[in-house]
């Protein structure tokens, strides 16, 4: 799915994963939950328009609008006449003000100790193809299982990662949130930099249901630098920055 850099924000749609802390976290802030709800609330015409237009892409491969139809980086299955199951984009890392009025920009730059979310949402195609059912039905029921999987870059280590397990409702919604909250430890003397990445599949015996997060919302500018406003990245992990105060 290619990404548009004036497409910051997803349409929120029926039902969001709980919020995830690991190591036995407590929960972030009320006030914090909060601001994230309504970022993920929020809807953006521009990209509902694309992916009801990419929903909608089920013509036999040498047809002739198969032959105008995006390389789809969706999540498996993708069928022979171009009808994609589902997909999966993550956002982040962000950082919300809240009670303590802590520098919160960039995102990217994060005290330890403080609170940092990194979101993922995931798209199940609500459309029919060729009169069998849409993704939506085929995963409603089953059994999901959703990860952040992180990386201590600085001293080569695993983690922390966050493991979502769940059941899909019936049908499926065509969009769920996944959160993951957490308070990066103290680094000591030197800032330990990670690296995220967001999987999904689902469990059952006999549904081939996988998918991987190829795109990643990059929420912060490069100012003073260049132009360049909150952007979608391609192919490589969201990274950021844990530093002592």
């Amino acid at each position: 799915m290619v990404m548009q850099q004036d497409e910051l924000v997803m349409n929120r749609q029926a039902t969001a994963a709980e919020p995830q802390t690991a190591g036995g976290q407590e929960q972030p802030p009320a006030a914090l939950l909060a601001r994230a709800e309504q970022m993920q609330a929020a809807t953006n015409d521009v990209l509902q328009g694309r992916l009801d237009r990419w929903a909608a892409l089920a013509a036999p491969v040498h047809s002739e609008a198969a032959s105008t139809a995006p390389v789809s980086e969706a999540g498996t299955p993708i069928t022979d006449y171009g009808y994609a199951y589902w997909d999966c984009l993550m956002y982040g890392p962000y950082q919300f003000p809240g009670p303590s009025a802590l520098p919160v920009r960039p995102n990217k730059i994060i005290r330890a100790n403080e609170w940092a979310l990194l979101s993922a949402l995931v798209w199940i195609n609500p459309a029919f193809h060729f009169g069998n059912l849409p993704a939506t039905q085929i995963a409603g029921g089953r059994n999901y299982r959703a990860k952040f999987e992180l990386f201590n870059f600085s001293d080569v280590t695993n983690g922390p990662d966050q493991v979502i397990a769940g059941v899909f409702p019936g049908p499926a919604p065509q969009f769920t949130w996944f959160d993951f909250w957490y308070r990066y430890p103290d680094p000591g003397q030197d800032p330990d930099l990670y690296e995220a990445v967001f999987t999904i599949d689902l469990q059952n015996s006999g549904i081939d249901m996988a998918a991987f997060a190829t795109w990643h919302l990059d929420p912060d500018a490069e100012l003073p630098f260049g132009p360049y406003a909150p952007r979608w990245r391609h192919d490589m992990p969201a990274r950021f920055l844990v530093y002592r105060f």
